[in-house]
């Protein structure tokens, strides 16, 4: 493997390496809006970007097409967890429901049977085949219908979760617009990448961006969840500090109470 290759692997096991620990801390705080749905998004980053860098590494097409499974499961989480995280966020976690969960999962579920049958049917790719980028194991294919409708489905559920963040930073002060930013700067950054994958655009069609710019993700939701201030509050429900009652209240109150003869 040239180095360049070699860059590649490191860089999808520091993206895994990541999610694992930003996702662990979101757990232990998961009594913050949105932090628990965070943790699971967390954990599908982690199996997708240490599942390509072991893919990047096998050169039989065979093998390399059965570690197309657990790089789908990875993926499979990281979009409903994603809407689930927005809506927990914004306030409204009220939406999430068991129903909801099991309306999200039915493509994801469906996806990663087809890939995990795919030599036997053209319905997710055709032409699978080894497509070396930087001397990695990177792979090139022809998709098949289902791998667009997979692909459309993703993108509306972030695109969804995406405007559900919006609205802090159009409604509220600048306490959630920094984070709100930061949380929609993330997710653009692997939606891109995403896109790129999708359609083999270049530089380098064959190499897959995504599980490498959610190291980049996933530092920049830890930032806007844990680094600020306002801990406890979400975008709906704002903080409010009580203010000390001042001397002219504090004197009115004690002379308007009778003194004990």
């Amino acid at each position: 493997m040239q180095i360049g290759g070699a860059a590649v692997v490191f860089l999808a096991l520091l993206a895994g390496g990541t999610a694992i620990a930003v996702g662990t801390y979101a757990w232990r705080n998961r009594g913050e809006p949105g932090a628990a749905s965070f943790a699971v998004l967390m954990s599908g980053v982690a199996v997708w970007s240490l599942s390509y860098a072991v893919a990047l590494t096998v050169f039989d097409p065979a093998v390399r097409e059965l570690v197309e499974i657990p790089l789908e499961v990875g993926k499979a989480i990281v979009a409903p967890a994603w809407l689930l995280f927005a809506l927990g966020y914004t306030g409204r976690g009220e939406y999430v429901s068991r129903r909801l969960i099991a309306v999200l999962a039915v493509i994801p579920v469906v996806t990663t049977a087809l890939v995990a049958t795919a030599p036997a049917h053209a319905v997710m790719w055709t032409g699978y085949r080894i497509a070396p980028t930087y001397g990695a194991a990177t792979v090139l294919f022809d998709p098949g219908v289902w791998f667009y409708v997979h692909a459309g489905f993703g993108w509306a559920v972030i695109g969804a979760g995406m405007v559900f963040l919006l609205e802090p930073v159009l409604s509220y002060g600048a306490l959630y617009r920094d984070q709100g930013i930061a949380l929609i700067v993330g997710a653009a950054v692997s939606f891109a990448a995403h896109v790129k994958a999708t359609f083999f655009l270049p530089p380098a069609p064959a190499l897959d961006l995504t599980p490498l710019t959610l190291a980049i993700t996933g530092l920049l939701f830890g930032f806007a969840l844990f680094r600020f201030g306002c801990r406890g509050c979400s975008p709906r429900r704002r903080c409010s500090v009580a203010a000390p009652p001042s001397r002219t209240s504090a004197s009115a109150s004690s002379s308007s109470t009778p003194r004990a003869p």
